[in-house]
């Protein structure tokens, strides 16, 4: 009898140090993408250096919201669907890259600040004016909708959702009510971390004035968005 509570209380000691090893293998792996380089940091990087960080509130709560939905669908098998069928991938690429090369044209031409005379332009009721401003309004930072959306063509974050199911989750016969507390941790984690991206680009603004270092650091963050878009075909 004594031997088999040893037994038991061993066997009890080894499932949590591994629930707790996998636990935290689930927390790391998602602060490391979220604060790694991507899409939505180089967009919050972008944002905050143009508009500052509070202006970035809505984009940085609908990117955590975009991913977390995706996560609560992976949780029931659709984010494995979605990564395994190439057509769907080759579909999100297409989207998610020529929104990206969009993307960098417009940060391209427009700079750090829009001048007054585009946003006199963007002014102009006509139909080609409601067209550029329809677009113009894609532009960053983005507002929750927008933010939530783009996680929907965004291959980095299907494929991020699609591999954490796989390294931490609560078996139960609701997978997704079940897992809703890694979701709600899931949230807090991505906050955090691209959270960094856009107070990275409100503390540059204090160098708006060295225009020579800001065209450099313009050019790298245009450059890098190029490299996220044209990057997703390289895997």
């Amino acid at each position: 009898m004594i031997l088999y509570s040893i037994v038991i209380t061993a066997k009890l000691t080894m499932e949590k140090a591994m629930n707790d090893l996998l636990l935290t293998n689930f927390i790391l792996f998602m602060a490391i993408n979220s604060v790694t380089p991507g899409p939505n940091n180089l967009m919050l990087l972008h944002g905050g250096l143009k508009a500052g960080f509070r202006a970035c509130y809505p984009h940085l709560f609908g990117i955590s919201a975009g991913v977390i939905i995706l996560l609560a669908l992976s949780y029931l098998g659709m984010a494995a669907i979605v990564t395994r069928l190439p057509v769907a991938m080759t579909g999100l690429k297409i989207v998610g890259t020529s929104y990206l090369l969009w993307l960098a044209w417009h940060m391209w031409i427009d700079g750090i600040v829009p001048d007054d005379k585009t946003l006199t332009n963007e002014q102009q009721v006509t139909k080609k004016g409601r067209f550029k401003r329809y677009f113009r309004r894609w532009t960053l930072p983005l507002n929750v909708w927008q933010a939530i959306l783009f996680q929907w063509v965004n291959p980095k974050t299907w494929l991020m959702v699609a591999v954490a199911p796989g390294i931490y989750l609560i078996a139960g016969e609701r997978p997704l009510i079940d897992n809703l507390p890694l979701c709600a941790l899931a949230f807090v984690i991505n906050q955090g971390g691209i959270a960094v991206w856009a107070a990275g680009g409100h503390s540059l603004q204090r160098l708006l004035h060295k225009q020579r270092l800001m065209r450099t650091i313009h050019i790298i963050i245009v450059l890098m968005t190029v490299y996220c878009g044209v990057s997703l075909w390289l895997d």
